[in-house]
């Protein structure tokens, strides 16, 4: 069974909270590239925020959903999930926008106040865990982030080419199982 198979397995059969499909999913993932896996550090566009993450992030995705799309204003968003313990914070208190996500859970994003830079998210559902903004890394190589699963695929948008090699779900990954991604188009756009 390939890597992907073996992910896809892996996660198929999960059941129970979100972080417990995580922890899963992150034990069978490639180990990360040794100048991240170590932690990284990040910052808004105007710099009166950064932040640092100590510890190994679990790992990046791709989320399709409509509500990504607009918040980041692009045709989808690239996160890195840690540990919301591992994550601190230095300047300015970021100002935060909660709302209900696609998958029907309460969400807070964060942001600078002064240059309005998108830099985290957390759920009420899995408070233990943040999804911080990838484009935001100031301290790693964008090309050592390296998605592997993406969500929301049957939102992604036509002309976004679709990753074959990565865990893909048509929705959230609450309770779902990985598909192939030629198994299911964009339905909505």
């Amino acid at each position: 069974m390939g890597k992907l198979e073996d992910r896809q397995t892996a996660a198929g059969g999960s059941s129970g909270s979100v972080a417990a499909q995580l922890s899963t999913l992150a034990g069978s993932m490639p180990p990360l590239d040794p100048a991240i896996a170590q932690g990284f550090a990040g910052a808004c566009f105007c710099g009166r925020i950064s932040y640092a993450v100590q510890g190994v992030p679990l790992f990046a995705y791709l989320c399709h959903c409509t509500d990504c799309r607009r918040i980041n204003g692009t045709a989808f968003h690239t996160g890195i999930v840690a540990r919301a313990d591992d994550l601190s914070l230095r300047g300015q208190e970021p100002g935060s926008f909660a709302c209900m996500a696609d998958s029907g859970n309460s969400i807070s994003r964060f942001h600078c106040n002064h240059c309005g830079s998108q830099l985290y998210s957390q759920t009420m559902a899995e408070p233990a865990i943040v999804s911080l903004k990838a484009g935001s890394v100031t301290s790693a190589p964008q090309d050592l982030i390296r998605p592997v699963l993406q969500i929301f695929f049957r939102s992604r948008v036509p002309w976004v080419p679709a990753p074959v090699d990565i865990l893909t779900y048509a929705t959230g990954m609450r309770g779902q199982t990985p598909i192939h991604p030629s198994a299911e188009g964009p339905a909505e756009v």
